[in-house]
């Protein structure tokens, strides 16, 4: 009679030690590239928000001899002049993730009636607005010419990475008057023109007397 041995031997501890140190390496890897697709994901949409804005912007001009809106001091100002005959959305002009200029407990209220002595002055208030805004330009201007971007954080045509919401991908979302808008790859925090060096700091743009590029107002902090 042959007697069988059960070899019922389970992993040793160096053997476990080995595999939880490669989840751990695995993880540590893979970490990274999740949250930086995620961000990349949530760049869709607010893109598809921006050229919203950007149609916005053309109705207005339509009902305006070409021209698109103006304000000074920041692009709240200025942009909340197409409520509400050439928009009436709030929401496209926040971004969730972004807590430099949105409200990130508060999401836009959709009111856009009298404040303030402005026919449309409840349209966004500090916190409800992310973008950008390049006021004086016309329907002259060249179609290549930006109009919107992501609010800096850096002055004027730059973003500091650790306050720019799209820092990890380190890109830039940026409208044109043509109607198209990009996620642009970011140069010592720039955004890359063609023919190189800053979109913000180009000479249509700044050679124009008229034209100012607006920052959003600041989110309301608590106890500000």
């Amino acid at each position: 009679m042959k007697t069988h041995l059960r070899n019922d031997r389970g992993f040793t501890l160096i053997e476990l030690l080995v595999v939880i140190t490669i989840i751990a390496i695995l993880a540590t890897v893979a970490t990274p590239m999740i949250g930086k697709a995620r961000v990349s994901a949530r760049m869709i949409p607010a893109t598809k928000n921006v050229q919203s804005i950007l149609t916005s912007m053309t109705l207005y001009s339509g009902d305006y001899g070409g021209l698109y809106p103006e304000g000074t001091g920041n692009s709240n100002v200025a942009l909340r002049q197409l409520f509400p005959d050439s928009c009436n959305v709030e929401k496209i002009f926040y971004i969730q993730g972004d807590r430099t200029f949105c409200d990130p407990t508060t999401p836009p209220d959709e009111q856009y009636g009298e404040a303030n002595g402005e026919m449309n002055g409840q349209a966004l208030e500090a916190g409800e607005n992310h973008w950008a805004y390049v006021s004086g330009l016309t329907d002259s201007n060249k179609p290549s010419t930006p109009v919107l971007a992501d609010g800096f954080t850096d002055g004027i045509g730059r973003y500091e990475d650790k306050n720019h919401v799209w820092a990890q991908p380190n890109k830039a979302i940026v409208g044109f008057l043509d109607g198209s808008a990009s996620a642009l790859k970011l140069r010592n925090g720039e955004p890359q023109a063609p023919q190189g060096g800053n979109y913000f700091e180009i000479p249509d743009i700044i050679d124009d007397e008229n034209v100012e590029v607006l920052n959003p107002l600041k989110r309301m902090r608590p106890g500000a």
